[in-house]
């Protein structure tokens, strides 16, 4: 077990859609449960969190409103009613066709946030997916926000109350992706990632949440001139959580179509550096280079590292946010992992076949390497000693398992790691007290409790 009073962790929530926000939310309130005095301020030099696109969103609800979600803790006792129980108020009626309300004229709104109420993951994650959301967040008055998908991110907070976005008290990295618009997007046939020429082209940034400069944009909705360097927490989140924004750009059709829906800036607000012609800089989910957040980690070396692999595709299926760390080819999406292995290797690649056996084994789910060599790489990365990775995998459990025998016979067959978008209530509460029985169970092994004490 690691006891590491006088030195540096850093914990990283992967993107993954919506299970990644429920996954990240949950695992941080069940560390804040189980290590109280992580919150103390002498330890905001010892502990950084790091996040990516879904992880973003949902460490960033438990910084903002984690007195108003009911969160699920895991116990075997637990019955099928106590994962089915949703409290909070319901919507407005939705009897109608949902595609008939979208386009309708009718002005329902989502039911008022009540302050002083506590909501559950899955009842939340079901209001998301909402036809009332949607159509509440799409047709926000016309320069109220920044950017459209500014004004989805505001909604999603907005659930719970929160107006203003705040970054917390300990140190927070989040990341985002740039990509020059007058290069060709043009991807590998066969691995998925981009050609060298594209691949130069796409930028890795890393925000410092905590920025002194964070908070001077213009508005609170959003900056009309953002730079790396200063901007608000809602475009952060914004940026960092832009999934989409790489299924234009590799699709003719959808680009041709939807370009004018991409988030836009200079080259030269994002980006200093002598060789950086100006041009156009795309906004893309930071997924698209580290879909695990461990980047901004490595690029602080800090000691130990505990990496939440929360993706929303089983690692069976998409190996390459965690084999191209290792330097090991395997096929990528458009959301993931596209500079390829060669730019991306943090780690020996002779690790690689024992970490993903691990991971995929759903009686392990973790791996972990100790006094690992970090090697320096083509996204800012310095060569140093890690003294500990610890990677708790998506996948299933078969530790994780309830007295009742029906709650596993309930929950989807999706259920935790093949969600592309919403997920129902059951698989949301379920999902929620996965994460926090890894946290008690497996990141406790690992990690000692009188850490930061």
């Amino acid at each position: 077990m690691i006891n590491i009073q006088d030195m540096s962790v850093g914990i990283a929530f992967s993107g993954g859609g919506v299970p990644a926000a429920i996954s990240a939310a949950c695992a941080w309130n069940a560390i804040v449960e189980t290590y109280p005095s992580i919150m103390e301020p002498s330890n905001a030099e010892k502990v950084t969190v790091s996040t990516v696109s879904g992880g973003s969103i949902g460490y960033g609800l438990w910084v903002n409103a984690r007195d108003r979600i009911q969160f699920t803790p895991y116990h075997y006792n637990m019955t099928l009613e106590e994962l089915q129980q949703d409290d909070a108020p319901k919507q407005t009626d939705m009897s109608m066709d949902a595609l008939d309300y979208l386009f309708s004229s009718k002005t329902q709104t989502v039911t008022s946030c009540d302050a002083d109420s506590k909501r559950t993951v899955g009842n939340i994650a079901a209001d998301l997916f909402s036809p009332i959301f949607l159509k509440q967040a799409f047709t926000k008055e016309v320069g109220s926000c920044s950017h459209w998908w500014n004004c989805i991110i505001q909604g999603v907070f907005g659930l719970l109350c929160v107006e203003k976005i705040s970054s917390g008290d300990l140190p927070w990295l989040t990341s985002f992706a740039v990509f020059d618009e007058s290069v060709m997007f043009e991807r590998d046939s066969v691995t998925g990632t981009l050609l060298s020429s594209s691949a130069e082209y796409l930028h890795h940034m890393i925000v410092d949440m905590n920025s002194d400069d964070f908070g001077e944009s213009q508005g609170q909705d959003g900056c009309r001139d953002c730079t790396r360097d200063k901007m608000l927490p809602i475009d952060a989140l914004s940026f960092s959580s832009s999934f989409w924004a790489s299924n234009v750009l590799t699709n003719n059709m959808i680009n041709l179509l939807f370009n004018n829906m991409l988030n836009k800036g200079s080259t030269s607000q994002f980006i200093q550096s002598d060789k950086t012609k100006e041009s156009v800089a795309v906004v893309m989910d930071g997924g698209v280079i580290d879909t695990t957040g461990i980047i901004g980690l490595l690029k602080q070396q800090k000691d130990h590292i505990i990496v939440f692999y929360n993706n929303n595709v089983p690692l069976a299926t998409l190996a390459s946010p965690i084999s191209h760390l290792f330097g090991v080819n395997a096929a990528t999406d458009s959301m993931n992992s596209l500079k390829g292995p060669e730019l991306t290797q943090v780690f020996p690649s002779a690790f690689y076949p024992a970490v993903i056996r691990n991971l995929t084994d759903p009686s392990v789910g973790m791996a972990r390497l100790e006094d690992l060599t970090v090697v320096e790489n083509q996204v800012g990365v310095e060569p140093y000693r890690l003294s500990s990775l610890v990677i708790i995998s998506n996948g299933k459990l078969h530790s994780f398992e309830f007295k009742d025998t029906r709650v596993h016979d309930q929950l989807n067959s999706k259920w935790p790691d093949q969600f592309s978008y919403g997920i129902p209530s059951l698989d949301a509460n379920a999902l929620c007290a996965l994460n926090d029985y890894k946290v008690k169970n497996m990141m406790k092994q690992h990690l000692s409790p009188d850490r930061f004490r």
